[in-house]
């Protein structure tokens, strides 16, 4: 009687125990929120571009089944270097021996690589529509910084559209105006690709305002390499021509250079792609090279 006794008391103890951590931890406020009205301003406009060019490196953590291993990097060393046999990852076993399978061509439909390189992609399609979204909305910006914020998002957009459409065919081209699960994939996206870089030609400035954000020049280069992927040479290559004769660019000494960090965004560069570590990101890998266009 007594050993049930003292059971009964220790339960008695711990349901009080638990009862009151429970309300406890009920009563808690959260410390803060973001509401979408902070966003509609100068600087919610430019923090949410930020986020859409801190994509560009192809790192989103929680974007892939592999976990952000460089499905979506911006050198394509994926189905660039290993699709065409510069490179063999090699027999390991597990989801980097999925990338054997790119080089054979022999892809299937739950490929690891697949799937990362469409929701980082298509992510950065979102980031880049909700700063569109933010500014059609804010207010006390300037005419000239809302064009530019405007040139700079749908550069983006277009850009990761590209890297879709290079590797999927037909996708679905989402701008900030419709809902995303209602658009199809049964039409070529091409012309919608050109024209958000054709806003980006003729609304952004000649120089970038940053190291790292797009220019006019990036943006005729990048409407020129769309041109030339749909094999259109004779409309690429006026957009060519006038940034080798009248771009503010030079070739480096040695080509070397444009592979060392030591001469990053030289030059030579247009549109270098960024790449950050230690910062808050959680991917490691952002920060293991970079890209020029």
């Amino acid at each position: 009687m007594k050993k049930n006794l003292i059971i009964l008391s220790f339960l008695t103890a711990g349901t009080f125990v638990l009862n009151s951590c429970s309300e406890e931890f009920l009563d808690e406020q959260p410390m803060g929120a973001v509401s979408e009205e902070l966003l509609k301003n100068e600087e919610g406009v430019n923090a949410l571009l930020i986020a859409a060019y801190a994509l560009v490196d192809g790192y989103a953590q929680g974007e892939s089944p592999s976990g952000a291993q460089g499905e979506a990097s911006g050198t394509n060393w994926i189905w660039g270097d290993v699709a065409s046999d510069d490179k063999h990852r090699g027999d390991q076993t597990g989801g980097w021996n999925q990338i054997n399978d790119i080089e054979r061509y022999e892809v299937q439909p739950d490929n690891e690589w697949l799937i990362g390189a469409w929701g980082v992609n298509f992510e950065g399609v979102s980031r880049a529509n909700d700063a569109l979204k933010a500014l059609r909305d804010a207010e006390n910006i300037s005419p000239a910084k809302a064009a530019q914020f405007e040139a700079e998002a749908r550069f983006l957009r277009a850009w990761f559209h590209f890297q879709l459409r290079t590797k999927f065919e037909k996708v679905p081209y989402i701008t900030e105006d419709v809902d995303p699960v209602t658009v199809a994939n049964d039409r070529e996206i091409w012309d919608d690709i050109e024209a958000d870089f054709q806003f980006g030609v003729e609304n952004l400035d000649p120089a970038p305002t940053e190291v790292g954000r797009a220019s006019r020049w990036a943006a005729k280069a990048a409407k020129a390499r769309t041109h030339m992927f749909q094999l259109e040479y004779n409309e690429a290559k006026p957009l060519l021509d006038d940034i080798i004769n009248n771009g503010p660019f030079q070739l480096e000494d040695h080509f070397y250079n444009n592979f060392d960090e030591e001469h990053q965004n030289n030059g030579e560069s247009i549109f270098e792609i960024q790449y950050s570590v230690n910062d808050g990101a959680g991917v490691a890998n952002s920060g293991i090279d970079h890209q020029t266009l």
